[in-house]
């Protein structure tokens, strides 16, 4: 870990649009709650140009992301680099997605010894009129996560890992 590096880094990929803002959702509530010493959450909108120094240096990463698959809007659920690896996502319309960037930091060896991601199923897609609103299921997801994540810093030792009680799926990001 590098000297004043967050022992554990709470990621949460975005945009300002709907669902998609749900990881933004998770870090802003984290924040709120108060961070214990070591525990960092960030927002991040572009991965192709932040996640790799959001990733480096820290022991751990949490990833939090709006992801469609098999669940129902607010499910929590986790899924591992392999699922990303062959969703859209390997490559997005803005250049390198979280997949690429993933495995770019492996390379590199910025990877954390840890890295969970955790996501929360999204909607249907919404009309531009909807704007910025996050489906109300959605938001209850990312409370429900946040929930788990202030117990689990609030015992302290940060290694309880969230991830290992939110079932497993298999996942296609949202772009």
């Amino acid at each position: 870990m590098r000297d004043g590096a967050p022992r554990v880094r709470v990621i949460g990929l975005g945009s300002p649009f709907g669902d998609d803002r749900i990881g933004w959702q998770v870090v802003d509530r984290l924040v709120e709650s108060g961070l214990p010493e070591g525990v960092e959450a960030v927002r991040c909108e572009n991965p192709g140009r932040d996640l790799l120094p959001l990733l480096d240096g820290a022991e751990r990463a949490i990833l939090v992301d709006a992801l469609r698959g098999e669940g129902r809007p607010g499910d929590v659920v986790r899924c591992s680099r392999n699922d990303l690896a062959d969703g859209p996502d390997r490559w997005s319309t803005h250049g390198f997605g979280v997949a690429a960037m993933l495995d770019l930091a492996a390379s590199l060896g910025s990877l954390p010894g840890r890295l969970e991601i955790i996501g929360i199923e999204a909607g249907p897609v919404q009309p531009a009129s909807e704007g910025f609103r996050i489906a109300a299921e959605v938001a209850a997801g990312g409370e429900r996560l946040a929930d788990m994540l202030c117990a689990e810093f609030a015992g302290g030792d940060g290694q309880i890992g969230v991830a290992s009680a939110i079932p497993n799926a298999r996942l296609e990001v949202i772009a």
